[in-house]
């Protein structure tokens, strides 16, 4: 047992020192190898050539450095390949003319297409203060010049109007739709009939009346408005008024003046005049039976 024990430890003390002794191998010829390198790096330092001695021409020829032609890099233009966007080309634009359109002289030339006609106009040239007067105006699809040459036209046409006055015939253009209006500051007027009326093809005229009626004494105005309404397509109606104004006497009506007076002041009179006029009468029919009652 000892024995064997003796020879394991024997085996393991000379493996180890057989391991030691390589390790010692190798370092020494390691330190060999360093030392001789650096003896020869010390010797080929110290070499010097002798003073005084000229190099050899081979020499001078073997040192001499061999010039080298350099060639500088030239830049070498790089080409793009890539194309330029194109830019769309813009649409052209369309040139819109401004028509400036003068509405007055549309107008104006629907007015002067229309038909030739004239408007019989009758007031009265005289009127009473307070009296109640028809006026009337009819208009005709029938021109003045017919209407003055023609006396079968105008009897036609008159027919039916206040007899003793004077009828006053007015030019103007005719349309299918059509009003009038009469005004005057003193007068009370009141209209019988539409003040714009359309005018029918199978009527020979188309007629307004109104009361008139004089407020005050004097030289008077009455004014007739005939308006033709007119329309352009797309810009909607238009009035085109001719004005007849017509002077008028008015005369003196006392009897209206009185009965004008006791209506405005009605009260005034009750008590200022009726009221005492009703007193002494009282009086006078009281005194009377007394008289009679002491006889």
């Amino acid at each position: 047992m000892v024995a064997s024990t003796a020879r394991i430890l024997y085996n393991v003390v000379m493996k180890r020192s057989i391991c030691l002794l390589i390790a010692l191998m190798l370092l020494v010829i390691l330190l060999v190898s360093c030392m001789t390198l650096s003896a020869n790096e010390t010797s080929v330092n110290t070499t010097e050539e002798p003073a005084g001695e000229e190099p050899s021409e081979a020499e001078n020829t073997a040192e001499l450095p061999v010039p080298t032609m350099q060639l500088k890099p030239t830049a070498t233009p790089v080409v793009s390949m890539t194309q330029p966007a194109v830019q769309p080309t813009p649409a052209p634009t369309e040139q819109v003319e401004t028509v400036h359109i003068d509405l007055n002289t549309v107008y104006a030339e629907v007015v002067s297409s229309l038909p030739e006609g004239a408007a019989l106009f009758n007031p009265a040239a005289s009127m009473r203060l307070g009296k109640v007067y028809p006026v009337e105006v009819r208009v005709a699809p029938v021109s003045s010049k017919e209407i003055e040459d023609d006396e079968d036209v105008i009897a036609t046409l008159t027919v039916g109007m206040e007899d003793n006055r004077p009828v006053v015939v007015i030019p103007l253009k005719v349309s299918t739709v059509m009003s009038a209006r009469l005004t005057g500051e003193s007068f009370t007027i009141k209209a019988l009939s539409a003040e714009e009326q359309i005018r029918t093809p199978d009527q020979p005229y188309t007629s307004w009346v109104w009361e008139v009626r004089p407020e005050q004494t004097g030289e008077q105005r009455l004014t007739l408005h005939l308006s033709v309404i007119v329309n352009a397509e797309g810009m909607g109606d238009k009035t085109y008024t001719t004005n007849e104004v017509r002077e008028v006497e008015v005369e003196m009506n006392p009897l209206y003046l009185v009965s004008r007076f006791m209506g405005s002041n009605w009260e005034w009179v009750a008590t200022g005049v009726v009221l005492p006029f009703l007193g002494w009468g009282y009086r006078k029919i009281s005194g009377r039976r007394r008289g009679i009652q002491g006889v």
